[in-house]
């Protein structure tokens, strides 16, 4: 596609198709008919909302290899509530374990923001002597977060005048790739950060998306994950808006992520129809349908065996960055 700029470096040459997806795929991948007629319904409509359109693709740029929706819009609150009734957020993850034992055991701050902090897993294993805050959308899980003697706010807006230049260390975990305004959040990031504070950034890793796409057959799917970084595309959006990275590390290889490419393949057969999966995800009782799921991950195992090597590969990337 011509003349379409790249939200990263503003290139304006021809971006790759990587590809296109109908209003139908991206709600079927979310939650298939099968599973739930009506919330598949609301999520095509919501979804069309924001496209314009029941078709988006996705682009990747040759300059700097950021991948990124288009229409470039990700999901807004209508959107992402019909998406939290089935799914809640993430446990612990590799990130927080390397911020933790390469950064903030080293040089631990005084005062520390989590922006999209979920219900406060990182922040609650730092030393308790350290004043933590937080942004989170969700009214129930600020109410988590407060119980837990964190600081919270709505948004960056609410907290910026009061705090800025004051925080040592900010962190945003799994966040930017949700987000097409990504450059407002670094730059506010910047501006609440005291001169040498610590700015610690992890996304999904573009190739690592593709590798999921091209051997489980389940995407990375838009609207929900918008923006899609290599190392290069991260690194220069952070640059941009100030900031030094020091360092970009791989999430490591590990053998049991083999699990969750096995489910994610379940999944991506599960939006096919007249599938064995999309029969199964159509069980409402939960333990039954895990059952047969388990009865239908053998099969599936031995499909992406040849794949295994790929699939093991670490999934995201995390930037360590510095406020000079």
């Amino acid at each position: 596609m011509n003349n379409i700029t790249c939200p990263v470096c503003k290139s304006t040459k021809e971006k790759e198709v990587f590809a296109n997806y109908t209003s139908e795929q991206a709600a079927s991948y979310f939650c298939p008919a099968s599973r739930n007629a009506d919330r598949n319904s609301r999520l095509r409509k919501s979804i069309e909302s924001l496209w314009q359109s029941d078709k988006a693709a996705v682009l990747i740029c040759s300059d700097c290899y950021f991948g990124f929706g288009y229409p470039f819009v990700g999901g807004d609150e209508t959107f992402y509530s019909i998406l939290h009734e089935q799914s809640g957020y993430p446990g612990w993850k590799w990130d927080y374990n390397y911020a933790i034992k390469k950064i903030f055991n080293r040089q631990a701050p005084h005062k520390t923001l989590d922006i999209g902090a979920g219900e406060g897993l990182f922040l609650k294993r730092l030393d308790k002597n350290i004043q933590k805050f937080a942004t989170e959308g969700s009214d129930q899980t600020r109410k988590i977060l407060q119980a837990a003697g964190i600081n919270v706010f709505m948004d960056l807006n609410k907290i910026s005048g009061e705090h800025y230049q004051t925080f040592e260390s900010i962190t945003i975990f799994q966040v930017l790739e949700h987000i097409s305004q990504f450059e407002g959040i670094l730059g506010q990031a910047y501006k609440l950060l005291k001169t040498k504070g610590i700015l610690v950034i992890s996304v999904p890793e573009l190739q690592s998306m593709i590798d999921q796409e091209k051997y489980t057959g389940c995407p990375d799917m838009i609207p929900n994950h918008i923006n899609k970084f290599s190392a290069r595309s991260l690194t220069l959006a952070i640059e941009k808006a100030g900031f030094t990275v020091d360092r970009i590390v791989h999430e490591p290889s590990y053998f049991f992520k083999i699990l969750n490419s096995l489910q994610l393949h379940l999944i991506h057969r599960a939006t096919q129809k007249n599938t064995m999966e999309s029969k199964v995800y159509s069980v409402q009782n939960k333990n039954v349908r895990v059952m047969l799921l388990g009865v239908l991950a053998v099969p599936a195992l031995f499909r992406l065996l040849p794949f295994i090597g790929k699939l093991s590969r670490g999934g995201s990337i995390l930037a360590l960055a510095y406020k000079n």
